[in-house]
């Protein structure tokens, strides 16, 4: 958030996750940005609390292993997304035989 902050200083930055730790974790980092052009919500990616075609883009880190049902909260995403938007969606891709950082 804090890096979609800097690059869209005058836009509005709105953050969700399901776990309250995450959150509270996420209000203390973007500190005296919330509020003002960010937000952070406890929520769930398949009943996103937002109204439709809010966002010009919608990002997803490492998370989308964790929706219980990945086709409703990519249908709402689909959804809070305005026409032309974009999702970006980061996953790790990852060998299970590689035991490099593991061992």
């Amino acid at each position: 958030m804090l890096r979609l902050l800097k690059r869209c200083p005058q836009g509005q930055i709105d953050g969700l996750d399901y776990a309250a730790e995450s959150v509270r974790y996420s209000r203390k980092k973007v500190g005296r940005a919330l509020g003002e052009h960010c937000r952070v919500t406890q929520g769930d990616a398949g009943q996103l609390p937002y109204p439709e075609q809010s966002f010009d883009a919608v990002t997803a880190f490492e998370t989308i292993y964790f929706w219980p049902d990945l086709p409703k909260a990519l249908g709402e995403i689909w959804r809070v997304l305005k026409p032309g938007g974009q999702i970006l969606l980061v996953v790790a891709a990852a060998d299970p035989t590689d035991h490099t950082w593991t061992d």
